[in-house]
């Protein structure tokens, strides 16, 4: 990753497959964050209730609650944070509905694809918090 700076914050990942939790992480945490997991969108959406995060990446589909709920909720109560709010897609964002790109554009401010790329990760971490290089 050349001499790129490192990102800084504290994010918060949520995704109900733990294979995707430890590759993400470890990505995470090299690219210089400070990471929470939770497994599923009631326990992302208890840790989001105790902590304002700088960042939240969710998957879509889980159990208990999904990511588009998740988002929904705590932007309706925790209107006031910061937070920057990142979907984990399947693939090609184009092969959703209408609707759900829709509901992407209106509650995410960024997505992130499978597989995973730690420069496009980086990439999507600094569009989200409108710090483009």
């Amino acid at each position: 990753m050349r001499d790129q700076k490192k990102l800084s914050g504290k994010l918060l990942l949520v995704d109900d497959e733990e294979s995707i939790r430890d590759i993400l992480s470890y990505n995470l945490v090299v690219l210089g964050l400070e990471v929470d997991v939770a497994e599923d969108g009631v326990q992302g959406f208890d840790m989001i209730s105790a902590t304002e995060y700088d960042y939240v990446i969710t998957d879509l589909k889980m159990p208990r609650m999904n990511g588009e709920e998740l988002l929904k909720r705590a932007k309706q109560l925790f209107p006031d944070y910061k937070t920057r709010y990142i979907v984990i897609t399947a693939g090609i964002i184009t092969s959703y509905s209408k609707e759900d790109r829709d509901m992407i554009r209106q509650l995410a401010d960024g997505y992130i694809t499978k597989p995973f790329d730690r420069v496009k990760l980086r990439q999507v971490l600094l569009e989200a918090s409108g710090k483009n290089e």
